[in-house]
């Protein structure tokens, strides 16, 4: 066998750090990678800015003949991302551990800040036949102000105020696009453009999602609730 120990290398005032075995008979190959202090902004366009750091490891064990087919690798990696900007939206990313293992993706521990604002979300998908997604995500809050630097928040006439909360489910085929969610998302104190709406909205619905991208959403509404709406 082939093996590379100790690699080290700098990059983007980071460092990383690795080992690999190259197999020359029926073992499998192995990788080991670890880097830390990587600062995002210098690897990224200019949409990403501030000090943000990226710190992690990846290790694989695969055949080295199905190396390409993601079902024969037996993976964990993780990643941290201290907090950057992008669009000028303050952002930090944490994976937890992250593990691919007989075709299946799973990421139980995702968890992140926007405008820190902690969010969580958990992630199981198969790469394989049947092709399931099954997600889990929480948003205590987001400030409406901080999509604003968004591109699609352009095609929005008036800017936009006030919270947002939302948790749900989604499962489904990610292949074939049927996908359902299932969740709930509440408002408070909204403000479209001067006019402001006090109160709070809360509902729970499920959205089909069908092949082929781009997607037509279909809708279905199963309640509403609204405690006290207001124009001011």
């Amino acid at each position: 066998a082939w093996r590379l120990t100790e690699v080290e290398a700098r990059v983007a005032g980071g460092r990383i750090t690795g080992s690999m075995v190259v197999p020359t008979g029926e073992n499998p190959l192995e990788m080991n990678l670890a880097w830390s202090g990587v600062r995002l902004a210098e690897l990224m366009d200019d949409r990403v800015r501030g000090d943000g750091v990226a710190n992690g490891r990846f290790q694989l064990t695969a055949p080295l003949e199905a190396v390409g087919d993601l079902t024969q690798w037996n993976a964990e990696a993780t990643l941290n991302v201290t907090e950057f900007q992008y669009r000028g939206t303050n952002l930090s990313v944490a994976t937890g551990s992250v593990t691919l293992q007989d075709g299946q993706l799973a990421a139980p521990d995702l968890t992140g800040e926007i405008e820190q604002q902690h969010t969580t979300a958990a992630v199981t998908m198969l790469l394989r036949a049947p092709w399931t997604l099954e997600a889990e995500f929480e948003l205590p809050e987001l400030q409406l102000s901080t999509l604003s630097n968004l591109p699609q928040a352009a095609r929005v006439p008036e800017p936009l105020g006030g919270g947002v909360q939302a948790e749900g489910k989604l499962s489904g085929s990610w292949k074939s696009g049927n996908l359902q969610v299932n969740g709930r998302v509440a408002g408070t104190n909204w403000q479209i453009g001067e006019q402001q709406v006090a109160g709070f909205a809360s509902l729970t619905g499920s959205v089909g999602l069908a092949a082929p991208w781009p997607i037509a959403v279909d809708v279905e509404f199963r309640q509403l609730e609204i405690d006290r709406l207001q124009a001011l």
